[in-house]
C-alpha cells in the first residue's frame, strides 16, 4: 500500500515537507514491479546462480550481448580486472546522481580522481571509524532490543526492523531529524524516499520513468528536510561534536577549506541515500535466505546465542555471498580495452559498452573459491565482493555492517524465529529492494518486580 502521507502533496509528515500545495507526488507503487517483463525477470533474478551464472562461467566466460552494446563478465579474475581498472571502467551513475543534487556530482557517481579523493578526505573526517564502537554499535543494539521487544512476537522485520533502524541511525548519529512527532509514519516514508532516490540512481539501467518520478518527488522532500536541519544545527552556539551533521557545522565555521551549507546537503544526501536503502537490501535479502536454509539459520542463530560478533559477521557474510544485494556492479568503458589479455578468452571491450562484472557469479568460482556451494563462515576476506572492490566500494561500509550486525543478532537471539504464515511471510519486493517480510518468534518475558 502507497503510504498515506507520502502521498499527499500538503499532507502531515517530516516537518521539512512543507504544506505548500506545491510538492510533487509521491507514489510508492512506482518503486514496485508492474507488467510481465518486470516480474519475469524478478523471479529470473532470484536465483540466477544454475541457469545463469554458472554456464556462463563455463562457457561464456566474457559474453556479449547481442545489440544491447552490453558485455557481462562471470569469472572472478576478470570480475577483479574490471572492478580494479577505474580509469578505464568508470561508474556510469553521475547524470542520475546530479539529477538529484541540482547538477552537484558526489562519491558514487565521481571518477576516481583528485577531486574524489579530496571529497572521501572530507567525509570521513566526520565519519569517524572510532564512532562504530563509541556509537554505531551500541545505539544500534539498544534500538533493536526495543522494537522487538514491543513487537509481540510478530512484525514486519523490514519496515518494523530492518529499515527502522538505520533509519534512526540518521537521526541519532547523522544529526538529521526525520520527524517532529517522533511518527513511525513519518520514519516509514522517509525510509521510503531513500529507496526511491537510490533505486533510480544504482538500479535503474534503463532510465525508468516511474522511477525517476519517485526520485524526484524524493528528492523534493528530503532536500528541504536536509536544509532545515542544517539551519537548526547551524543556529546552536555549539554544535553536536557526537553528530555527522554537528561535526560538519564545526567545520564550516573553521575551515580552511571551508564547507558551505550546499556542500553540508550534498554529503548529507549522497551517504544517507546509500546508508538507509543498502542496509535493507543486505539485511533483508540475507533475512529470507536464512529463513530458506534451516542449516544457514542455525550457524547464525548459534553464533548469536553466544555473543559472538566475529563469527556472526563472518555467517551473515557468507549467508550473503549466496544472495548478495546485487547481480554486480555497473560499469562503463571508456576507452578500447582487451579483458583478460594474454588467455584463451582475451575479448575486446570497445569504448562506450556497458559492462557487468558479476561479483555475485565471481564469489562461486571455482577456480578461486574453494567447495564455492558448501557454507563456510571461515572462508577469506578475498572469497568476497559483497560491496564492490576497489575506489569505489562502499565508503560507509563497517557503519552500515556494525548496524546490520546488531540487528540481525538481535533478531537471530529470538526463539522459534520463523516466517509468519500465508503471504505475509513472503518477501515483498519494492523494486530491487525488500519491502515487506512478516516474521514470528517466542516471546520470553522476565519475571515480574
Amino acid at each position: 500500500m502507497p503510504s498515506e502521507t507520502a502521498n499527499m502533496a500538503g499532507g502531515p509528515g517530516p516537518a521539512a515537507a512543507q504544506s505548500n500545495g506545491t510538492l510533487p507526488r509521491f507514489d510508492l507503487e512506482d518503486l514496485r514491479n508492474h507488467g510481465w517483463r518486470d516480474k519475469f525477470l524478478a523471479w529470473a533474478l532470484h536465483n540466477p546462480q544454475w541457469w545463469l551464472l554458472a554456464p556462463l562461467r563455463r562457457f561464456f566466460p566474457i559474453a556479449r550481448i547481442p545489440f544491447a552494446k552490453v558485455v557481462g563478465v562471470a569469472r572472478y579474475d576478470d570480475v577483479q580486472e574490471v572492478l580494479k581498472r577505474d580509469d578505464v571502467f568508470r561508474v556510469p551513475f553521475a547524470q542520475h546522481v546530479m539529477d538529484l543534487s541540482d547538477g552537484h556530482n558526489f562519491l558514487l557517481g565521481m571518477e576516481a580522481n583528485q577531486e574524489h579523493c579530496r571529497m572521501q578526505r572530507g567525509i570521513m573526517e566526520v565519519f569517524r571509524h572510532e564512532d562504530i564502537a563509541a556509537i554505531v554499535t551500541p545505539l544500534s543494539a539498544k534500538l533493536s532490543e526495543e522494537i522487538l521487544d514491543s513487537s509481540e512476537g510478530e512484525l514486519d522485520a523490514i519496515e518494523g526492523l530492518i529499515s527502522r533502524v538505520p533509519t534512526r541511525i540518521i537521526e541519532e548519529y547523522f544529526g538529521v531529524r526525520v520527524t517532529d512527532t517522533d511518527s513511525d509514519q513519518d520514519r516509514r516514508d522517509f525510509a521510503h524516499w531513500m529507496i526511491a532516490m537510490n533505486t533510480f540512481t544504482f538500479g535503474n539501467p534503463d532510465n525508468n520513468p516511474r522511477y525517476r518520478a519517485a526520485a524526484l518527488a524524493a528528492k523534493v522532500r528530503v532536500s528541504a528536510l536536509i536544509e532545515r536541519r542544517i539551519e537548526e544545527e547551524a543556529k546552536k552556539a555549539d554544535p553536536n561534536p557526537h553528530t555527522v551533521l554537528g561535526r560538519l557545522i564545526a567545520l564550516q565555521r573553521t575551515g580552511p577549506p571551508k564547507i558551505d551549507a550546499a556542500t553540508i546537503c550534498l554529503w548529507l544526501i549522497g551517504m544517507i541515500t546509500g546508508f538507509v536503502p543498502t542496509c535493507t537490501l543486505g539485511a533483508g535479502k540475507a533475512l529470507d535466505e536464512l529463513l530458506s536454509r534451516p542449516e544457514f539459520l542455525k550457524h547464525c542463530q548459534a553464533a548469536a546465542a553466544a555473543g559472538d560478533d566475529d563469527l556472526l559477521l563472518r555467517c551473515i557474510h557468507e549467508t550473503m555471498r549466496f544472495k548478495p544485494i546485487f547481480l554486480g556492479p555497473q560499469r562503463a568503458c571508456t576507452r578500447d580495452y582487451v579483458l583478460a589479455e594474454g588467455t584463451p578468452r582475451a575479448t575486446l571491450i570497445r569504448e562506450g559498452e556497458a559492462v557487468l562484472p558479476s561479483t555475485w557469479s565471481a564469489m562461486f568460482d571455482a577456480r578461486r573459491i574453494v567447495d564455492p556451494y558448501a557454507f563456510n563462515p571461515d572462508r577469506p576476506a578475498s572469497n568476497y565482493m559483497l560491496f564492490g572492490l576497489g575506489a569505489h566500494s562502499c565508503l560507509g561500509l563497517h557503519i552500515a555492517e556494525a548496524q546490520v550486525l546488531q540487528t540481525m543478532k538481535a533478531l537471530l537471539r529470538r526463539k522459534n524465529l520463523q516466517r509468519a504464515p500465508g503471504e505475509k511471510g513472503k518477501l515483498e519486493w519494492l523494486g530491487q529492494i525488500p519491502g515487506r517480510l512478516f516474521v514470528t518468534f517466542k516471546v520470553e518475558r522476565g519475571p515480574v518486580h
